[in-house]
C-alpha cells in the first residue's frame, strides 16, 4: 500500500500573536475571541516582529488572579490585567521551530 504524499503545508494552522508589550488584557482578549478562541497558545513577538517563543495559557493563569491581599476593590484587578508581558519575570516562553511549508512528513521527522 502506498502511502500518500502529504506535506506540512496541510498540517499548518493559524495561531494568535503579540508583542512583548502586550498586556494580560489583551493577550486574554486574543485568546478568546474568534478565529483564536479554542486556542491555548499565543506566539509572542520582539519589537521587529521576530518570534521570540510560545506562551501556554496555563502558565499565566496566576497572573489573573487577584493578589492575596485583593479586598474586593477591582481597581487591583485591572492594575494586573494592565500589567505588560515584558515585566512577568520569568516569562515562561517555550521555544519554536521555525519550518519551511514545503516539507514532506518524512523531512519533518528528520529536523524534530
Amino acid at each position: 500500500m502506498k502511502i500518500p504524499q502529504l506535506w506540512l503545508q496541510e498540517l499548518i494552522s493559524p495561531v494568535p500573536c503579540c508583542r512583548l508589550t502586550a498586556s494580560l488584557a489583551e493577550v486574554r482578549r486574543l485568546l478568546t475571541t474568534e478565529p483564536h478562541s479554542q486556542s491555548a497558545t499565543i506566539v509572542v513577538l520582539n519589537e521587529r516582529e521576530f518570534p521570540l517563543g510560545k506562551l501556554h495559557l496555563a502558565s499565566l493563569l496566576p497572573h489573573y488572579m487577584p493578589p492575596e491581599s485583593y479586598s474586593g476593590a477591582p481597581n487591583l484587578v485591572a492594575a494586573t490585567l494592565d500589567q505588560p508581558l515584558s515585566t512577568i519575570e520569568p516569562l515562561p516562553l517555550h521555544p519554536l521551530a521555525i519550518l519551511p511549508a514545503s516539507l514532506d512528513l518524512a523531512e519533518l521527522w528528520e529536523s524534530l
